[in-house]
């Protein structure tokens, strides 16, 4: 974008919070070695842009498990990701360190605007005019919605035993579609199975520098294993019916969106 004599560059990814010198971004987190990768890579970003350019830096938090839930649901949905919840977030714990994330943008880059998801929530577009530019606000609906955590954890399990690619595509096709009318009462909000394993995240977060934000609650929801078992073989049959019918073809987005 150009403003009269000055130039100024966007660049938005959120591949910029997690990834570092490896070449896929999910990988390279248990090497020991996150951190020094981290700053490497942000070091090359950095050279990438012209030397005396001014570079602001935005991040927006959300808060630390609603994001490790979003997150996870997106990976396992696209493939980049088979594991379990609990083993996710042991894998990938420096993405939760808030505060060191911030310390290592602002190493490479200076300055670091910090801000809360929540508080920006439904309002992102007019709250950040102080970048300059200009941007157009329009209330549209979310097109493709991160379905229910209990069809996440069915697809995440199932495909463990499943192989193929074509498979996996075919399951989360489904899961996406099958989400918009997911059983009343299946809600679920929290893959953690064990008290362990929502302790040992906790021990991993910590806060941005950022007023007000909210501490954990320690006594966090944790799921019944045994439900969500259960709840996975209900979508495995509904799964089963819609091959049955459909064969497996792109046809479902019809069904399931006739009418709306």
């Amino acid at each position: 974008m150009r403003l009269g004599d000055a130039s100024r560059l966007l660049l938005s990814s959120e591949e910029f919070s997690t990834r570092i010198c490896n070449p896929h971004p999910w990988a390279g987190f248990t090497d020991g070695d996150y951190w020094e990768q981290r700053r490497h890579y942000l070091a090359r970003l950095r050279r990438v842009l012209p030397e005396a350019a001014q570079v602001e830096v935005f991040v927006c938090f959300r808060d630390h498990e609603s994001y490790a839930h979003t997150l996870y649901a997106t990976k396992v949905l696209s493939g980049k990701l088979d594991c379990s919840f609990a083993q996710f977030v042991r894998r990938c714990a420096p993405i939760f360190d808030y505060r060191r994330q911030v310390d290592v943008l602002a190493q490479a880059f200076g300055s670091v605007r910090v801000e809360s998801f929540e508080q920006l929530r439904g309002d992102l577009a007019t709250r950040i005019g102080w970048l300059g530019l200009p941007i157009r606000v329009e209330q549209t609906a979310r097109l493709r919605p991160t379905p229910s955590l209990d069809l996440i954890y069915w697809l995440a399990t199932s495909v463990q035993s499943q192989q193929g690619r074509q498979e996996r595509k075919q399951r989360a096709a489904f899961c996406r579609a099958y989400g918009q009318h997911a059983a009343a009462g299946a809600a679920v909000d929290s893959l953690w199975l064990s008290a362990q394993d929502r302790q040992d995240f906790v021990r991993h977060c910590h806060p941005p520098p950022l007023n007000g934000w909210p501490q954990m609650d320690a006594s966090g929801h944790i799921a019944e294993a045994a439900a969500l078992d259960r709840r996975a073989d209900e979508v495995e049959a509904e799964y089963q019916r819609w091959l049955q019918r459909y064969g497996g073809r792109r046809k479902h987005w019809v069904f399931f969106w006739r009418g709306r």
